[in-house]
């Protein structure tokens, strides 16, 4: 059950399947269609859902019942707030909690939280910094410019001197606004401990791509629950993940 929180903890929409009892996906596929399974896809439970449905049971038992509460709360105020108030009445009718509260544990306990980036990661800078990091990159080496996609660089740099800068670097004629730029970028370059161009690139498209991606998924956590687009934010997450390292 933690390495679901774990997992949802860093952005991953987690659902549970529902198999028969020991039987794992492959053994589920080897006996039944794939509609069968296609089926139990589309039923997955949410974590919270699976998880009050796993603790049930154990509420039962009057001498176990803080104990059980203390766990259920401990793991859901990993998850981000809105995730958890959508799950609101859910969780009164299930743990036999009153609205008032549940409102008072919402907001004494449960903060929305940031998705951590892994140790390894690059920390959370100003995306200017890193396109900035980028663009130097691309101007100290030619082997870089041969090895890369520059029409798809162009298209992911925000527009203004990041773009500007990378058109100035492509003609060989970058003007003043450009250098200063690059020069930004070599300063950002020299708090990593990558050695070579290739590698310094790995690492900070990686960190680039992970905050373009994060930027979308906050603007839609910030529109109203009803209208967020929630096929596009589980892709962007799916999308995200190949970038955290």
């Amino acid at each position: 059950m933690k390495g679901m929180y774990t997992l949802a903890e860093h952005g991953l929409d987690v659902r549970v399947i529902q198999l028969p009892e020991g039987k794992d996906p492959d053994e589920f596929l080897s006996s039944h269609e794939p509609s069968e399974f296609n089926d139990a896809v589309n039923s997955a439970k949410s974590l919270i859902t699976h998880h009050l449905s796993f603790i049930v049971p154990r509420m039962k038992e009057t001498a176990g019942r803080r104990k059980v509460l203390q766990e259920f709360f401990g793991q859901i105020s990993r998850l981000d707030r809105l995730d958890v108030l959508d799950h609101k009445g859910e969780i009164c009718d299930t743990l036999n909690l009153r609205p008032s509260d549940m409102d008072r544990y919402i907001t004494g306990v449960i903060q929305q939280k940031p998705v951590q980036t892994p140790q390894t990661a690059i920390p959370r800078q100003d995306t200017a910094d890193l396109e900035a990091g980028l663009c130097a990159l691309l101007y100290a080496s030619e082997d870089l410019r041969r090895s890369i996609d520059l029409t798809e660089i162009h298209g992911i740099l925000s527009e203004g001197i990041s773009r500007s800068c990378f058109t100035d670097i492509m003609t060989g004629e970058p003007d003043t606004d450009s250098i200063s730029f690059i020069n930004r970028g070599n300063e950002f370059l020299s708090t990593i401990s990558e050695k070579t161009y290739d590698e310094k690139w790995k690492k900070v498209f990686s960190s680039f791509m992970w905050h373009k991606l994060n930027r979308r998924i906050l603007e839609i956590d910030a529109m109203p629950i009803t209208e967020r687009p929630m096929q596009e934010r589980i892709q962007l997450q799916q999308e995200q993940m190949k970038y955290r390292r």
